[in-house]
Formats: C-alpha cells, structure tokens, sequence
C-alpha cells in the first residue's frame, strides 16, 4: 500500500499536514516470450525440448509451467495433454514414450510469479517424422576359406536383424 503525505509551512513557521488515503499496488503478471521447440521434424526416437524466455516487472522470481500435446495421428487426430507440471524438470518430452511417426507435437507454456498466472504462449508444432530402421549385422560365409571361384557357394547370413522404432 502507499500512502502520500504533504507538510506546507509558512515563513513564520506554521504548519498543516495532509495525508492522502491508501492505494494497493497490484502484482503485475509474469510474462513468457520465444517459446520455441529445438527441432520441428522429430522422429520417435527423439527427445523434443523448449525453450523460453520469462519476465516479471515486480521483479518476482517465475516458474514456468509446461503442458505438452500431442494429435494423435492413430486416433483421428485427437488432442491429448500427455505430460505436464512446473519446472525444468518438464521442458522435454521424450518420443519414444509419448508420440508416434505422423503424430503433431506442441508445447504451451504459462509463467507464475508466485502470486498470478502470466498469459500462456503455445510453441509451434512440430510433426513427427518417419525413424530410420537399425543396421542389421550380417556375415558372409563358405563351405571352404579362402573360397574358390565356381566352386564354392557363398552364404550371406543375418546374425542380428534390424528394428524400427515406428514399428515400420
């Protein structure tokens, strides 16, 4: 609260006082700016993070609370909240828990001063993007070593095949 108080004083010395009533000064919101995605072309093995910039004109320290979507792709394109909470602790979202080859990922971010919610900033989406499949491990083989031309056959055989984390 604050409060203004005037003294007028003559030449001989007399003196009056005013004081004005109490005024409250609001908390201003925090606010939250360049609320970017580091990659817009993730694949399911990814881990997609944000950043952002906050500030508060009071000064206050911010807390920025992170609500992750995805539309879903698999499900008619519904749009789900699939992680969320405060802190830096929730500024990423790891693919291979949360989203899925064609699958639409964003982030909205809301910065808290402690007292107010600031206004909330949605990222741009990011579409997730086919994964490449792992390298299979092969080896190549001959009834007899060093083989002999025409005479031997060689076998191609795969010792460990490859996977794909889009199921692909």
């Amino acid at each position: 609260q604050v409060i203004c108080v005037a003294i007028a004083t003559d030449f001989d010395g007399n003196s009056t006082t005013s004081t004005s009533s109490s005024v409250t000064v609001d908390n201003t919101i925090p606010q939250v700016s360049n609320v970017s995605l580091n990659t817009l072309v993730p694949t399911t093995s990814d881990v997609i993070s944000v950043s952002a910039t906050s500030f508060d004109s009071n000064g206050d320290s911010v807390t920025l609370n992170y609500e992750w979507h995805v539309v879903d792709a698999s499900n008619g394109n519904q749009d789900l909240v699939v992680y969320s909470g405060n802190g830096t602790l929730f500024s990423s979202l790891d693919g291979q828990s949360y989203f899925d080859k064609d699958d639409e990922v964003y982030v909205r971010v809301t910065p808290n001063d402690g007292i107010d919610n600031g206004i909330t900033v949605e990222s741009d989406h990011a579409v997730v993007q086919n994964s490449a499949p792992t390298t299979p491990t092969i080896s190549l083989s001959s009834s007899s070593n060093p083989p002999m031309e025409a005479v031997d056959d060689l076998t191609c055989s795969i010792t460990s095949t490859s996977s794909d984390a889009d199921g692909d």
